[in-house]
Protein backbone atom coordinates (compact mmCIF):
# COMPACT_ATOMS: atom_id res chain seq x y z
CA UNK A 1 0.00 0.00 0.00
CA UNK A 2 1.57 3.15 -1.18
CA UNK A 3 -0.53 6.29 -0.02
CA UNK A 4 -0.54 9.83 -2.00
CA UNK A 5 -0.06 12.52 0.35
CA UNK A 6 -0.07 13.13 4.14
CA UNK A 7 0.45 16.20 6.63
CA UNK A 8 2.19 15.79 10.42
CA UNK A 9 1.25 18.87 12.43
CA UNK A 10 2.77 19.85 15.61
CA UNK A 11 2.56 22.66 16.96
CA UNK A 12 3.54 22.10 20.70
CA UNK A 13 6.72 20.01 20.36
CA UNK A 14 10.23 21.60 20.64
CA UNK A 15 13.83 20.10 20.24
CA UNK A 16 14.07 17.02 21.61
CA UNK A 17 10.39 17.11 23.38
CA UNK A 18 9.07 13.40 23.29
CA UNK A 19 11.68 13.37 20.59
CA UNK A 20 11.54 9.08 20.23
CA UNK A 21 8.32 8.95 19.18
CA UNK A 22 7.71 11.80 17.33
CA UNK A 23 10.45 10.68 14.94
CA UNK A 24 9.46 7.24 14.88
CA UNK A 25 5.68 8.22 14.22
CA UNK A 26 7.26 10.58 11.63
CA UNK A 27 9.05 7.90 9.82
CA UNK A 28 6.20 5.86 9.59
CA UNK A 29 3.91 8.51 8.09
CA UNK A 30 6.47 8.83 5.24
CA UNK A 31 7.45 5.31 4.58
CA UNK A 32 3.80 4.58 3.29
CA UNK A 33 3.03 7.79 1.89
CA UNK A 34 4.59 9.45 -1.30
CA UNK A 35 4.12 12.97 0.22
CA UNK A 36 4.76 13.91 3.70
CA UNK A 37 4.66 17.63 4.68
CA UNK A 38 5.60 18.58 8.10
CA UNK A 39 4.24 21.51 9.84
CA UNK A 40 6.26 22.30 13.17
CA UNK A 41 8.80 23.82 15.07
CA UNK A 42 12.34 23.92 13.07
CA UNK A 43 13.84 23.05 16.58
CA UNK A 44 11.90 19.61 16.64
CA UNK A 45 12.12 18.85 13.17
CA UNK A 46 15.83 18.83 13.03
CA UNK A 47 15.77 16.31 16.04
CA UNK A 48 13.52 14.38 14.84
CA UNK A 49 15.90 14.39 11.33
CA UNK A 50 19.11 14.44 13.02
CA UNK A 51 18.37 11.31 15.13
CA UNK A 52 16.53 9.29 11.94
CA UNK A 53 19.95 9.98 10.14
CA UNK A 54 21.51 8.75 13.06
CA UNK A 55 19.99 5.67 13.57
CA UNK A 56 20.38 4.73 10.23
CA UNK A 57 16.68 5.85 9.16
CA UNK A 58 16.76 7.95 6.18
CA UNK A 59 13.51 10.46 5.18
CA UNK A 60 13.57 11.23 1.09
CA UNK A 61 9.69 12.62 0.76
CA UNK A 62 9.37 15.50 3.41
CA UNK A 63 8.61 18.85 3.12
CA UNK A 64 8.86 20.80 5.88
CA UNK A 65 6.91 24.23 6.79
CA UNK A 66 8.26 26.16 10.15
CA UNK A 67 5.94 27.75 13.22
CA UNK A 68 6.97 28.81 16.53
CA UNK A 69 6.14 26.12 19.19
CA UNK A 70 3.40 27.31 21.69
CA UNK A 71 5.35 24.95 24.19
CA UNK A 72 4.98 26.08 28.02
CA UNK A 73 7.72 26.23 30.67
CA UNK A 74 7.14 23.88 33.31
CA UNK A 75 7.02 26.12 35.93
CA UNK A 76 3.96 27.44 35.19
CA UNK A 77 2.00 24.00 34.75
CA UNK A 78 -0.81 25.39 37.33
CA UNK A 79 -0.50 28.76 35.34
CA UNK A 80 -2.25 30.84 32.53
CA UNK A 81 1.26 30.17 30.62
CA UNK A 82 0.09 26.60 30.42
CA UNK A 83 -3.36 26.75 29.59
CA UNK A 84 -2.43 29.74 27.48
CA UNK A 85 0.43 27.56 25.12
CA UNK A 86 -2.82 24.91 24.94
CA UNK A 87 -4.63 27.07 23.49
CA UNK A 88 -2.41 28.38 21.10
CA UNK A 89 -1.79 24.82 20.11
CA UNK A 90 -5.50 24.29 19.56
CA UNK A 91 -5.84 26.85 17.36
CA UNK A 92 -3.29 25.92 15.46
CA UNK A 93 -3.91 23.00 14.99
CA UNK A 94 -7.05 23.44 13.74
CA UNK A 95 -5.91 26.47 11.47
CA UNK A 96 -3.54 23.92 9.59
CA UNK A 97 -6.35 21.30 9.35
CA UNK A 98 -8.80 23.64 7.71
CA UNK A 99 -6.38 24.28 5.25
CA UNK A 100 -4.66 21.01 4.47
CA UNK A 101 -5.08 20.00 1.11
CA UNK A 102 -8.19 18.04 -0.56
CA UNK A 103 -7.40 14.66 0.35
CA UNK A 104 -4.60 14.69 2.22
CA UNK A 105 -4.56 12.74 5.19
CA UNK A 106 -3.68 14.46 8.67
CA UNK A 107 -1.32 13.21 11.55
CA UNK A 108 -1.30 14.81 14.64
CA UNK A 109 1.48 13.93 17.21
CA UNK A 110 -0.11 15.15 20.09
CA UNK A 111 -3.15 15.32 22.07
CA UNK A 112 -4.54 18.50 21.13
CA UNK A 113 -7.21 18.17 23.63
CA UNK A 114 -8.48 21.86 23.69
CA UNK A 115 -9.19 21.60 19.86
CA UNK A 116 -10.66 17.99 19.86
CA UNK A 117 -14.32 19.02 19.41
CA UNK A 118 -13.74 21.28 17.38
CA UNK A 119 -11.95 19.24 14.66
CA UNK A 120 -14.00 16.68 15.00
CA UNK A 121 -17.09 19.09 14.02
CA UNK A 122 -14.94 20.48 11.13
CA UNK A 123 -14.17 17.10 10.05
CA UNK A 124 -17.74 16.22 8.82
CA UNK A 125 -17.74 19.35 6.39
CA UNK A 126 -13.89 18.43 5.23
CA UNK A 127 -13.62 15.02 5.00
CA UNK A 128 -10.11 14.31 5.17
CA UNK A 129 -9.42 11.23 7.23
CA UNK A 130 -7.30 12.57 10.50
CA UNK A 131 -5.14 10.56 12.83
CA UNK A 132 -4.53 11.82 16.25
CA UNK A 133 -1.91 9.99 18.52
CA UNK A 134 -2.15 10.25 22.41
CA UNK A 135 0.65 10.90 24.54
CA UNK A 136 0.53 10.88 28.35
CA UNK A 137 -1.95 13.54 28.20
CA UNK A 138 -4.82 11.40 28.86
CA UNK A 139 -3.66 10.85 32.47
CA UNK A 140 -5.79 13.75 33.68
CA UNK A 141 -8.92 11.32 32.84
CA UNK A 142 -7.90 9.17 36.48
CA UNK A 143 -5.63 11.45 37.97
CA UNK A 144 -6.51 12.61 41.40
CA UNK A 145 -5.26 16.20 42.51
CA UNK A 146 -5.96 18.46 39.07
CA UNK A 147 -4.63 21.55 38.50
CA UNK A 148 -7.68 24.21 37.08
CA UNK A 149 -6.10 24.35 33.87
CA UNK A 150 -5.93 20.52 33.79
CA UNK A 151 -9.60 20.44 34.82
CA UNK A 152 -10.52 22.64 31.94
CA UNK A 153 -8.43 20.01 29.90
CA UNK A 154 -10.29 17.42 31.05
CA UNK A 155 -13.71 18.84 30.52
CA UNK A 156 -12.73 19.42 26.90
CA UNK A 157 -11.54 15.67 26.60
CA UNK A 158 -14.94 14.60 27.87
CA UNK A 159 -16.70 16.22 25.70
CA UNK A 160 -15.35 14.88 22.68
CA UNK A 161 -14.67 11.27 24.09
CA UNK A 162 -18.78 10.56 25.80
CA UNK A 163 -19.72 12.08 22.27
CA UNK A 164 -19.67 10.43 18.92
CA UNK A 165 -16.55 10.46 17.35
CA UNK A 166 -16.83 11.28 13.59
CA UNK A 167 -15.71 8.63 11.41
CA UNK A 168 -13.01 10.41 9.32
CA UNK A 169 -11.12 10.57 12.88
CA UNK A 170 -8.89 7.58 14.10
CA UNK A 171 -8.16 8.54 17.63
CA UNK A 172 -5.17 5.79 19.04
CA UNK A 173 -3.05 5.62 21.41
CA UNK A 174 0.28 3.71 22.57
CA UNK A 175 -0.79 0.60 23.32
CA UNK A 176 -3.64 -2.43 23.68
CA UNK A 177 -4.16 -1.87 27.47
CA UNK A 178 -4.13 2.07 27.46
CA UNK A 179 -6.88 1.50 24.82
CA UNK A 180 -9.21 -0.35 26.79
CA UNK A 181 -8.82 2.06 29.67
CA UNK A 182 -9.64 4.85 27.70
CA UNK A 183 -12.51 2.90 26.07
CA UNK A 184 -13.84 2.97 29.69
CA UNK A 185 -14.24 6.96 29.63
CA UNK A 186 -15.56 6.69 26.00
CA UNK A 187 -19.40 6.50 24.09
CA UNK A 188 -19.40 2.80 23.74
CA UNK A 189 -20.06 3.77 20.00
CA UNK A 190 -16.36 4.73 19.81
CA UNK A 191 -14.63 1.73 19.62
CA UNK A 192 -14.14 1.86 16.17
CA UNK A 193 -12.47 4.92 16.33
CA UNK A 194 -10.15 4.32 19.03
CA UNK A 195 -7.42 2.13 18.04
CA UNK A 196 -3.92 1.43 19.35
CA UNK A 197 -0.28 0.84 18.19
CA UNK A 198 2.28 -0.01 20.35
CA UNK A 199 5.30 2.70 20.80
CA UNK A 200 7.72 2.22 18.39
CA UNK A 201 11.48 2.93 19.67
CA UNK A 202 14.82 3.65 17.84
CA UNK A 203 18.18 5.79 18.86
CA UNK A 204 21.07 6.58 17.79
CA UNK A 205 23.71 3.55 17.20
CA UNK A 206 26.10 3.86 19.99
CA UNK A 207 29.53 2.86 19.85
CA UNK A 208 29.62 1.86 23.73
CA UNK A 209 33.56 1.84 23.80
CA UNK A 210 33.42 5.60 22.30
CA UNK A 211 31.43 6.74 25.35
CA UNK A 212 33.44 8.36 28.67
CA UNK A 213 32.28 6.10 31.63
CA UNK A 214 32.54 8.10 35.05
CA UNK A 215 33.34 5.36 37.64
CA UNK A 216 30.67 4.08 39.47
CA UNK A 217 30.54 0.96 42.35
CA UNK A 218 32.06 -1.40 40.18
CA UNK A 219 30.84 -4.47 43.20
CA UNK A 220 27.15 -3.64 43.62
CA UNK A 221 24.31 -4.61 41.04
CA UNK A 222 23.28 -0.90 40.02
CA UNK A 223 19.51 -0.17 39.53
CA UNK A 224 18.85 3.04 37.52
CA UNK A 225 16.01 5.19 37.47
CA UNK A 226 15.78 6.84 34.17
CA UNK A 227 13.07 9.77 34.45
CA UNK A 228 11.81 12.01 36.46
CA UNK A 229 10.92 11.36 39.69
CA UNK A 230 8.83 13.39 42.12
CA UNK A 231 5.91 13.15 44.03
CA UNK A 232 3.42 12.72 41.56
CA UNK A 233 5.88 9.69 39.90
CA UNK A 234 6.62 7.65 42.44
CA UNK A 235 9.32 9.70 44.97
CA UNK A 236 7.65 8.21 48.56
CA UNK A 237 7.84 4.40 47.41
CA UNK A 238 11.40 5.16 46.10
CA UNK A 239 11.93 6.35 49.72
CA UNK A 240 10.22 3.23 51.37
CA UNK A 241 12.23 0.95 49.70
CA UNK A 242 15.45 2.31 50.07
CA UNK A 243 14.29 2.33 53.53
CA UNK A 244 13.55 -1.06 53.35
CA UNK A 245 16.84 -2.10 51.84
CA UNK A 246 19.49 -3.71 53.83
CA UNK A 247 22.19 -1.61 54.76
CA UNK A 248 24.47 -5.01 53.79
CA UNK A 249 22.37 -5.22 50.21
CA UNK A 250 24.72 -5.48 46.98
CA UNK A 251 22.23 -3.33 45.05
CA UNK A 252 22.16 0.89 45.00
CA UNK A 253 20.03 2.72 43.38
CA UNK A 254 20.61 5.41 40.85
CA UNK A 255 18.89 8.58 39.89
CA UNK A 256 19.95 9.15 36.33
CA UNK A 257 16.68 11.67 35.81
CA UNK A 258 16.03 14.54 38.38
CA UNK A 259 14.81 14.22 41.49
CA UNK A 260 12.21 17.18 42.55
CA UNK A 261 11.09 16.84 46.14
CA UNK A 262 10.84 19.24 49.38
CA UNK A 263 14.17 18.76 51.01
CA UNK A 264 17.23 17.31 50.07
CA UNK A 265 16.99 13.84 49.55
CA UNK A 266 19.60 12.31 51.03
CA UNK A 267 20.02 8.01 51.75
CA UNK A 268 23.09 5.61 51.35
CA UNK A 269 21.84 3.29 48.87
CA UNK A 270 19.95 6.02 46.80
CA UNK A 271 22.98 7.99 44.23
CA UNK A 272 21.26 11.10 42.27
CA UNK A 273 23.62 11.26 39.28
CA UNK A 274 21.87 14.21 38.21
CA UNK A 275 21.94 17.04 40.62
CA UNK A 276 21.35 19.78 38.33
CA UNK A 277 17.92 19.81 38.54
CA UNK A 278 18.52 20.06 33.83
CA UNK A 279 17.97 17.18 31.97
CA UNK A 280 21.46 15.74 31.05
CA UNK A 281 23.01 15.50 27.75
CA UNK A 282 22.48 12.62 25.29
CA UNK A 283 25.82 11.47 26.26
CA UNK A 284 26.04 11.69 29.81
CA UNK A 285 22.89 10.33 29.58
CA UNK A 286 23.81 6.78 27.77
CA UNK A 287 27.00 6.64 29.82
CA UNK A 288 24.75 6.09 33.14
CA UNK A 289 22.57 3.92 31.65
CA UNK A 290 25.44 1.64 29.99
CA UNK A 291 26.39 0.87 33.51
CA UNK A 292 23.36 -0.27 34.71
CA UNK A 293 22.21 -3.97 35.37
CA UNK A 294 18.65 -3.12 35.64
CA UNK A 295 15.68 -0.20 35.66
CA UNK A 296 13.41 0.33 38.32
CA UNK A 297 10.03 2.18 38.11
CA UNK A 298 7.39 3.35 40.77
CA UNK A 299 4.40 4.35 38.62
CA UNK A 300 0.68 4.14 40.11
CA UNK A 301 -0.75 1.34 38.48
CA UNK A 302 -2.76 2.64 35.63
CA UNK A 303 -0.41 5.32 34.82
CA UNK A 304 -0.56 5.63 31.24
CA UNK A 305 2.69 7.41 31.50
CA UNK A 306 4.88 4.63 31.97
CA UNK A 307 5.78 4.08 28.14
CA UNK A 308 9.41 6.33 28.06
CA UNK A 309 11.41 4.75 30.59
CA UNK A 310 10.25 1.32 29.98
CA UNK A 311 11.01 1.39 26.45
CA UNK A 312 14.53 3.34 26.86
CA UNK A 313 15.43 0.06 29.27
CA UNK A 314 14.11 -2.68 26.93
CA UNK A 315 16.44 -0.63 24.42
CA UNK A 316 19.02 -0.63 26.51
CA UNK A 317 18.89 -4.14 27.20
CA UNK A 318 18.47 -3.76 31.17
CA UNK A 319 15.89 -5.80 32.82
CA UNK A 320 12.56 -4.37 34.47
CA UNK A 321 11.99 -4.20 38.25
CA UNK A 322 8.58 -2.55 38.54
CA UNK A 323 5.36 -1.84 40.50
CA UNK A 324 2.14 -3.04 39.33
CA UNK A 325 1.31 -1.18 36.30
CA UNK A 326 -1.03 -1.80 33.40
CA UNK A 327 0.84 -0.82 30.80
CA UNK A 328 4.12 -2.62 31.70
CA UNK A 329 1.89 -5.71 32.64
CA UNK A 330 0.78 -5.40 29.40
CA UNK A 331 4.45 -5.34 27.83
CA UNK A 332 5.15 -8.67 29.77
CA UNK A 333 2.04 -10.18 28.52
CA UNK A 334 2.93 -9.68 25.06
CA UNK A 335 6.79 -10.30 25.08
CA UNK A 336 7.09 -12.52 27.74
CA UNK A 337 9.06 -11.31 30.98
CA UNK A 338 11.30 -8.57 30.94
CA UNK A 339 11.99 -8.47 34.58
CA UNK A 340 10.13 -8.59 37.33
CA UNK A 341 6.57 -7.33 38.78
CA UNK A 342 5.76 -6.45 42.26
CA UNK A 343 2.89 -6.23 43.98
CA UNK A 344 4.38 -3.58 47.19
CA UNK A 345 7.85 -2.12 48.23
CA UNK A 346 8.06 -4.82 50.49
CA UNK A 347 8.09 -7.82 48.27
CA UNK A 348 10.05 -5.72 46.02
CA UNK A 349 12.80 -4.80 49.01
CA UNK A 350 12.66 -8.90 49.80
CA UNK A 351 13.76 -9.38 46.27
CA UNK A 352 16.40 -7.31 45.78
CA UNK A 353 18.03 -8.03 49.52
CA UNK A 354 18.91 -11.46 48.33
CA UNK A 355 22.21 -12.11 46.87
CA UNK A 356 23.94 -10.41 43.90
CA UNK A 357 24.08 -14.15 42.24
CA UNK A 358 20.63 -14.44 42.07
CA UNK A 359 20.25 -11.10 40.69
CA UNK A 360 22.96 -11.45 37.76
CA UNK A 361 21.03 -14.80 36.87
CA UNK A 362 18.02 -13.24 36.64
CA UNK A 363 19.63 -10.94 34.69
CA UNK A 364 20.39 -12.72 31.54
CA UNK A 365 17.52 -15.21 32.37
CA UNK A 366 15.24 -12.35 30.79
CA UNK A 367 17.70 -11.42 28.14
CA UNK A 368 16.12 -13.34 25.17
CA UNK A 369 12.60 -11.23 25.75
CA UNK A 370 13.86 -7.96 25.88
CA UNK A 371 15.52 -8.42 22.69
CA UNK A 372 12.49 -9.63 21.16
CA UNK A 373 10.50 -6.53 22.59
CA UNK A 374 13.83 -4.98 21.43
CA UNK A 375 13.17 -5.49 17.39
CA UNK A 376 9.84 -6.12 17.44
CA UNK A 377 9.35 -2.25 18.51
CA UNK A 378 11.71 -0.82 16.41
CA UNK A 379 9.76 1.73 13.49
CA UNK A 380 11.03 -0.17 11.04
CA UNK A 381 9.67 -3.43 11.68
CA UNK A 382 6.00 -1.87 12.72
CA UNK A 383 5.45 -0.70 9.00
CA UNK A 384 2.79 -3.48 8.82
CA UNK A 385 0.96 -2.83 12.19
CA UNK A 386 0.61 1.11 11.28
CA UNK A 387 -0.91 0.22 7.91
CA UNK A 388 -3.49 -1.91 9.56
CA UNK A 389 -3.93 1.06 12.28
CA UNK A 390 -4.98 3.42 9.04
CA UNK A 391 -7.72 0.70 7.46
Amino acid sequence: MSLKRAVVIDPYSKGSYHEVINYSYLYLVAEIYEETRVVCDKTAFDCWTSALLKAGLILNNIKFKNIVSCESHLKYFEGVAFFWSHFLVALKDIWYYVFSKKGEDVFYNNNLILGLWFINLISYLKKNHIYIMCHSEINILEKKNKSKSEFILLVFLKLFLQNKISPHITYFVLGDSIRNKLLSHSNKNNEHQIKYLDHSYIREKIIRKNLHFENLNKGMFKIGIPSLINYNRGLNKLLTLIDLLDPISECEIYAIGRVIADYPVEKNKLIQLNKTQNILSSTEYLNYVEQMDAMIFFVDKNDFGASGGVLEAIWNEKIIFSLDNSYIRYLFNKFGELGVIFESTEKMSSYLNGSIEDLIKDKYRFLENIERAKSKLMPQNMIEDFKNLLK
